[in-house]
């Protein structure tokens, strides 16, 4: 199996791409406002949105995402099978799990998928921030990375204000 780094966005497409996926209507739109709160190029941000671990794999199957914010508790697929089908289709992506679960709740080791955690109930810019740049960092140095099926599109400038994480 051929392994590929993650690489640069394409010139023509410059928008730091996000897939949150939530099935609360309310925390979709917590999530929303505080990344755009937080990316200072607004223009540049897209999120996609998905609210089942099923549709979530295909959007992450036919598109490239910089970051995945995924909540744990889905319909059909949830949280910890959906790590494991990227994982098993070699899909590399950041990954930040929201969930209202403590995580001694959660009977995956998110932190083997390189996922990071973070409660609800701690969901702010700060913390927010600081998942994401966790989720980065350890996609980023990762011994063992598998093969996307798309290159995620993780610009180098991405938040500059995250560079001591």
């Amino acid at each position: 199996m051929a392994l590929h780094p993650i690489t640069q966005p394409d010139a023509g497409n410059s928008a730091l791409r996000i897939l949150l996926v939530e099935d609360s209507e309310i925390d979709r739109d917590l999530v929303r406002r505080l990344l755009t709160v937080m990316w200072p190029h607004r223009d540049e941000l897209q999120i996609d949105f998905a609210t089942e671990g099923y549709g979530a794999l295909d959007m992450l199957h036919d598109n490239s995402y910089a970051m995945l914010l995924l909540d744990w508790r889905l319909p059909g697929m949830d949280g910890g099978h959906l790590l494991a089908a990227l994982a098993r289709t070699g899909i590399r992506v950041p990954v930040v799990v929201l969930t209202c679960l403590e995580r001694s709740e959660l009977k995956v080791n998110i932190e083997e998928y390189g996922a990071v955690f973070l409660h609800k109930d701690n969901l702010n810019i700060g913390n927010l921030h600081q998942a994401i740049a966790t989720a980065l960092s350890n996609v980023l140095r990762s011994d063992t990375p598998a093969q996307p099926a798309k290159p995620a599109n993780l610009p180098t400038n991405l938040m500059p204000s995250l560079g001591t994480a």
